[in-house]
């Protein structure tokens, strides 16, 4: 739509998980990308606890996955 807009370029605002697959799309459909990333997770420092897994780790562990398997698709 955007390139039949006569649009080359735009400003992608997502989430910075999948900021880098959904630009991806962009490019490949011809669209210049300017990257504007949101929500970025950061995890905080802490001691011995945060090496064992626990349900929010395994959560981003499925948001993770999902972004690596859609980089990869057709």
């Amino acid at each position: 739509m955007l390139k039949e807009r006569g649009i080359e370029t735009t400003v992608l605002v997502t989430s910075a998980l999948h900021m880098r697959r959904a630009a991806a799309e962009f490019e490949r459909a011809g669209v210049h990308v300017i990257w504007a990333p949101v929500d970025h997770t950061v995890r905080p420092l802490g001691g011995l606890d945060t090496l064992f897994p626990d349900a929010a780790s395994l959560s981003r562990l499925d948001e993770i996955l999902h972004e690596l398997v859609g980089r990869f698709t057709p």
